[in-house]
């Protein structure tokens, strides 16, 4: 007896709209202000949403938060993602005042300023001979540093500031490494740059002048997916192959070692006390300390993966994006943790 095949039930809109955003719905890039909170999904929707953090930790008050009405709708960043780019937080950079957010890991090779609250092109450049891979802005939005798969790194710099600036050429052009730069970070106070690459190394230059310093090997041989920079010079090193945190001092110097035994995704620093904060795939989210990298807490586990994370300037909040599309935040200052989803990708749902 033949079986009759059913013919698939068509979906509504709805359902429509709902499958894209839980397929897409990876919130990941997530930055603050004191007035604002920018997010960017994979899909590349662009949110700005209004918030106030509580001014004081110890009320109980929770955050208020006002979701962007658009996030899911017209405002987006830039053409198409290269099929074969990571979709990570290094490829955004947000303004101080909110007014723009820098991108990469375009198929064109291009890095794109876009506003925050129009969603509008500010600038595109195509620099680059390959996809530009990571990027980071300081210097009160004058500076911004762009990497390359092409294995470079340029130093773009405009006293009107990065959101107004013609980019006619970079101010310097950094080489040394052999193959994608995956991370890099800046720091004014120290004048370095240091930059991480899948060729197995760490390396720093100067951020002026752009001479090279040194390099800092990967202790196995290891790609490096994350560093961060902590303000009294020390530099954290961490491999996805390895799944172990090293420090290492500016003169590359090996400090210190710890396994955390799972995919670490984003790094966030508390700059006043002196410690990292370290969001994986396990969905929790741990503080610790910066000069020898144990942990000190770790707070309230969370459903999903953290892919994203952002700590306000007082350092009273950490704000974390999550697989799962959910934005939550973390008091750091309450004497007892409190954790609030400000966001849920389902809400969102029309």
């Amino acid at each position: 007896q033949q079986q009759q095949i059913q013919p698939p039930q068509q979906q509504t809109p709805q359902q429509q709209i709902q499958q894209e955003i839980i397929q897409n719905q990876r919130l990941v890039f997530v930055a603050c202000t004191d007035e604002f909170i920018v997010t960017t999904n994979e899909q590349q929707r662009l949110g700005l949403h209004h918030w106030s953090p509580t001014p004081n930790s110890f009320s109980g008050i929770p955050i208020t938060f006002d979701c962007d009405p658009l996030f899911y709708s017209r405002r987006s960043i830039g053409v198409s993602f290269s099929h074969d780019v990571r979709i990570t937080s290094n490829l955004f950079a947000l303004s101080t005042d909110t007014k723009f957010i820098v991108s990469g890991g375009y198929w064109d090779n291009s890095f794109r300023v876009t506003s925050c609250e129009s969603g509008k092109l500010l600038g595109c450049v195509e620099q680059h001979k390959d996809i530009v891979t990571c990027l980071t802005l300081t210097l009160k939005n004058t500076l911004l540093i762009t990497g390359s798969r092409d294995t470079t790194l340029m130093v773009w710099y405009d006293e009107k500031g990065i959101g107004n600036s013609d980019f006619e050429r970079p101010r310097n052009i950094l080489c040394g490494h052999n193959d994608e730069i995956t991370c890099v970070v800046a720091s004014p106070s120290l004048d370095v740059v240091v930059s991480a690459s899948l060729d197995q190394t760490c390396m720093i230059h100067t951020l002026r002048k752009g001479r090279y310093v040194h390099t800092i090997a990967h202790p196995h041989q290891k790609p490096i997916h994350l560093i961060a920079l902590a303000s009294s010079g020390e530099i954290i090193m961490y491999s996805e192959n390895e799944f172990t945190l090293y420090l290492f001092s500016i003169n590359g110097r090996p400090l210190c070692k710890v396994d955390v035994n799972e995919k670490i995704y984003c790094f966030g620093l508390i700059s006043k006390s002196n410690y990292l904060l370290t969001g994986g795939e396990r969905g929790i989210l741990t503080v610790r300390n910066i000069y020898n990298l144990e942990s000190v807490h770790r707070l309230p586990k969370l459903d999903s993966g953290i892919v994203s994370m952002s700590v306000d300037a007082e350092d009273r909040h950490v704000l974390v994006g999550l697989v799962n599309g959910d934005l939550c935040s973390f008091s750091l200052q309450a004497s007892e943790s409190r954790k609030q989803t400000i966001m849920s990708s389902l809400d969102l749902i029309i």
